[in-house]
């Protein structure tokens, strides 16, 4: 067992570090937008009940040669909470600071792997941002450590105590690879199954990367930008009611509207978009909830050739073929394989590895895709922080520069929101919106209806 001093990374944590260490900044935020009067205080004590009983949360990085590890600290040092008043002030200055406080790096070797500040922005109106680095976890461990803060502030106001249990120490090896190994008994031919996905993906598929999105910059800026739209309540009912007849699922619809859209969009600006390959995020730790704050997680890559995507139902059907023989197979596992071989090299020569990824573009998809669920659904009543409404919510995933664009997808109280984060050195604000409203438009007309 490892010392509670020092927590291991796993392969997962230690490559989002190595694309942190090239200026691709692996890092997620939520914002929980809150109608009523909000104490910072209880914020305050809510955040360090949580930290206090999970370690990673409460650790520094260190990186001496050849080894990298998280350090936890026991004084519980620094303030956890930022708090700014911009209340009187116009909506322009809200939209700066959130600007400001998206793009600002985090300190690994100094600080703590997130920071949340809370904002007054008038009159019991607020906005508390959750700011966790990927390296230290997913995103079901940051859904974890907000809906653990919402309680947590809850019990405190009623004058009660909160107290997460407390996470045990970390076993020696990768949990990972253990979760990647434990598939060898229901797979047949499972190692030649995963060396025939990982050569497919680094040595066939070098002959023929995967499109690039258009985009009007060729900037250098690290920083990312964001914008939203949703599918109200009646559309979503709707949009789910027909994939059940039709056997399909909403992700399908979500993928095959994404494809479709990048080739319109492409083929508008004049450039082809032959070979599509979308990279969807997929959890492969233990089912049900483990209360853990960590990297669980692996991804799959989806590829479309033209003549699949001409039909939109043909297309569907034919995801949803593709996806079913991926886990059949469980084709997830593969990339922590080649995680856990990159992770036994110092983490220099992971960040060479991955600046190498990033300049040459031939491995990396043409976007991000990742519906996270069901964040809150109407039939719980409304979703309050103490007796404070949480009025609504956003999630802004990460952005990779030769993606440029990700799409994170979740639902929120009937309603399925969708954020687009995007590359400012890539995209203009003007060409990120027109590309979600054509997303949204697609998505809204896809044809759903049974394969005859």
């Amino acid at each position: 067992m490892q010392s509670s001093k020092r927590i291991p990374l796993n392969c997962v944590d230690k490559c989002l570090l190595a694309l942190d260490g090239i200026r691709e900044r692996m890092v997620p935020h939520i914002f929980l937008h809150l109608e009523g009067e909000v104490d910072a205080d209880r914020v305050r004590q809510a955040i360090l009940s949580f930290i206090e009983a999970h370690p990673i949360m409460r650790s520094v990085l260190r990186t001496p040669p050849f080894r990298v590890y998280r350090e936890v600290r026991d004084d519980l040092g620094g303030d956890v909470l930022v708090v700014k008043d911009l209340s009187g002030l116009p909506e322009s200055a809200y939209e700066e600071y959130i600007d400001e406080w998206v793009n600002t790096p985090l300190d690994l070797g100094r600080d703590y792997p997130f920071k949340m500040v809370l904002i007054k922005r008038a009159e019991a109106r607020f906005t508390l941002v959750f700011t966790i680095h990927h390296m230290a976890s997913d995103g079901l461990g940051m859904a974890l450590f907000v809906i653990s803060v919402i309680n947590s502030y809850g019990q405190v106001a009623q004058g009660e105590q909160h107290t997460p249990e407390r996470i045990r120490g970390f076993n020696e090896g990768d949990q990972l690879l253990g979760f990647a190994r434990e598939q060898r008994p229901g797979t047949e031919r499972y190692y030649l199954k995963m060396l025939g996905d990982l050569f497919n993906r680094f040595i066939t598929s070098s002959f023929t990367p995967p499109a690039r999105i258009h985009h009007d910059k060729s900037g250098r800026s690290d920083d990312v930008g964001f914008c939203f739209a949703d599918v109200p309540k009646d559309g979503f009912g709707v949009l789910k009611a027909k994939t059940r007849e039709a056997g399909v699922t909403v992700n399908d619809v979500l993928m095959a509207a994404c494809y479709r859209t990048i080739e319109k969009w492409n083929r508008q600006h004049g450039k082809r978009a032959n070979r599509l390959r979308i990279m969807a995020p997929v959890y492969i730790g233990p089912k049900g909830p483990k209360g853990i704050v960590a990297n669980q997680v692996s991804w799959i890559s989806l590829v479309t050739l033209p003549h699949e995507r001409v039909y939109p139902v043909d297309l569907l059907h034919t995801l949803r073929g593709k996806m079913a023989a991926l886990f059949r197979d469980a084709i997830p596992y593969s990339l922590l394989y080649f995680f856990y071989f990159c992770s036994r090299f110092p983490l220099s020569v992971m960040r060479m590895m991955c600046r190498f990824l990033m300049i040459s573009r031939i491995y990396v998809d043409s976007i991000l895709l990742s519906n996270v669920g069901v964040i809150w659904s109407e039939e719980l009543g409304e979703f309050m922080m103490g007796d404070v409404k949480i009025a609504d919510l956003t999630v802004l995933p990460p952005v990779v520069t030769p993606q440029g664009l990700s799409i994170v997808v979740y639902t929120y109280y009937g309603r399925l929101q969708i954020c687009l984060g995007y590359k400012t050195a890539l995209f203009s604000r003007e060409k990120a919106e027109a590309f979600l409203a054509q997303y949204m438009e697609e998505l809204n007309s896809y044809p759903v209806v049974a394969k005859s």
